[in-house]
């Protein structure tokens, strides 16, 4: 056995940076739908309504999430992977602090189902 045999030992590659943001990305939209129903008592007192009606913000999510995906993924196919990936979570950012600062029940649906198209981006 001579030297040419032996497995050359590489540096391990380092992930890009992009990655990481992806991932977090990926978690937030994941999480976003099941933080809501641990908050929908508190949600249904503030917004004055009942908890089943308050409960309707998560399948509203829910229901725009899979209705929404195949149609915004077939109406978005034409443009690049990256730039779109870029401009959905930034979407999904700023519908989150909008949704974060609606008034009533009406405003936070609007934007609930919003953020389902965009999260199905």
């Amino acid at each position: 056995m001579n030297d040419t045999d032996l497995p050359t030992s590489r540096p391990p590659e380092r992930l890009p940076l992009s990655l990481g943001w992806l991932a977090l990305g990926a978690f937030a939209i994941g999480t976003e739908s099941f933080m809501v129903a641990g908050l929908l008592p508190v949600l249904a007192a503030d917004l004055q309504v009942s908890a089943a009606r308050a409960g309707q913000l998560v399948l509203l999510f829910a229901l725009s999430y899979a209705i929404g995906s195949p149609v915004m993924a077939a109406l978005l196919a034409r443009f690049g992977r990256r730039p779109l990936l870029i401009a959905s979570l930034a979407a999904f950012s700023a519908l989150t602090l909008a949704a974060s600062m609606a008034h009533g029940f009406a405003q936070l649906a609007f934007a609930r189902v919003a953020l389902g198209l965009v999260a199905g981006v």
